[in-house]
């Protein structure tokens, strides 16, 4: 077995912990951040006021169908994601928001 010297090990465990950080405060905010704008989303908005407000998210994508749009983010694993419903009027019917696995 390789012994690692303890400046090396110290490098390594500060390392790791820097990355696990880093990677929960994205998964925090790019969950908020789905499910705030999902919350903005009331009934009979435009959807054209939707997909700008859409385009403010910096950490989320969205896809378009002809009756909805699906919220979601890679930095979650998409385990967070709004589902929001247009009428034929294009207009807001209900936005709704789902977490889990």
């Amino acid at each position: 077995m390789i012994k690692l010297p303890k400046i090396i090990k110290a490098f390594l465990v500060v390392t790791l912990l820097a990355v696990i950080t880093i990677f929960v405060f994205f998964w925090i905010e790019a969950e908020k951040e789905v499910r705030i704008l999902c919350s903005m989303f009331k009934t009979e908005t435009p959807i054209s006021d939707v997909i700008r407000m859409l385009e403010t998210g910096n950490l989320l994508e969205y896809e378009q169908d002809e009756s909805f749009i699906s919220v979601s983010s890679n930095y979650t694993l998409k385990t967070s994601k709004c589902e929001v419903v247009f009428s034929e009027e294009d207009s807001v019917i209900k936005a709704e928001y789902t977490i889990g696995f």
